[in-house]
C-alpha cells in the first residue's frame, strides 16, 4: 500500500510523481507556480475543484493550473502519474497593478518560516484583520494561515531533498518542534518525512549522449 516515487530536478524545478496501489488522499491546497499534469492509470479518485466533484476513472487526464485550490480524495487503492511543471511567471496578485499583495505572497513563498501573524500581514497591504482574511480566502482560495503551512511542507520538501536531518528541517521551515513537523508534513503529503526521503530519487539534468 502507497507505494509512492518522486523523481526532482532541482535545476529545472520538474517533478514526476509515481503513486503506485496508494489510499492517500490531499487536503485542500494550491500550487503556487506550478501546473500539474495527473493521469489516473487504476482505481478511482474524487477531485473536487472549489464546488465542482469530479470522479475520476482509469485513463481521466486532469490539469490543475497555478493558484487553482483543490483536494484529491480516494476511496480505494489507485495508481497515478503526475508531472509537476514550474511556471515562475504565475502570481494571483500582479506586481504592476496589486504590488502589496504580490510582494506578501511571494515573502510567504519563499520565507514560509517567518512568523506572520493575521494582524501583521493585514497591516502590509493596509486593510483590516478581517478584510484582510477574507480577499485573501477569497482570491488566494486557502487562509493565510494554510498557505503559509503548505509552503512551509514545501520547503522542507527541498532540503529533505538535499539529505537535511529531520530536526534541522523542522528548525528551518519555522515548526515549533520535531512532532509537529512531522504531523503538519504526513497530512499534506501522506507519508512521513522519513519516508519521503526513502521515495526521492534526483532526476538529472544532462541530456543522453
Amino acid at each position: 500500500m502507497n507505494n509512492i516515487q518522486y523523481w526532482y530536478n532541482s535545476a529545472t524545478r520538474q517533478e514526476i510523481i509515481f503513486c503506485h496501489n496508494s489510499t492517500i488522499s490531499y487536503p485542500w491546497h494550491n500550487h503556487s507556480s506550478i501546473f500539474t499534469i495527473g493521469l489516473l492509470l487504476a482505481g478511482t479518485l474524487n477531485l473536487q475543484i472549489g464546488k465542482t466533484n469530479i470522479t475520476c476513472l482509469p485513463g481521466y487526464i486532469f490539469i490543475i493550473p497555478p493558484y487553482l485550490p483543490h483536494r484529491l480524495t480516494a476511496n480505494q487503492p489507485y495508481t497515478m502519474l503526475t508531472i509537476c511543471l514550474p511556471n515562475t511567471q504565475t502570481n494571483i496578485f500582479n506586481a504592476n497593478t496589486n504590488k502589496l499583495w504580490f510582494e506578501l505572497t511571494e515573502q510567504i513563498k519563499k520565507q514560509p518560516e517567518q512568523a506572520l501573524n493575521l494582524d501583521e500581514m493585514a497591516q502590509t497591504v493596509y486593510l483590516s484583520k478581517y478584510h484582510f482574511l477574507r480577499c485573501f480566502k477569497q482570491t488566494v482560495g486557502l487562509t493565510p494561515h494554510q498557505f503559509q503551512l503548505q509552503n512551509r511542507v514545501r520547503k522542507a520538501q527541498r532540503m529533505l531533498n538535499q539529505h537535511t536531518g529531520i530536526t534541522e528541517v523542522a528548525l528551518a521551515t519555522g515548526f515549533c518542534d520535531q512532532s509537529h513537523f512531522i504531523r503538519q508534513f504526513k497530512k499534506h503529503l501522506g507519508l512521513t518525512p522519513s519516508a519521503y526521503q526513502a521515495a526521492y530519487h534526483q532526476l538529472s539534468s544532462s541530456a543522453p549522449a
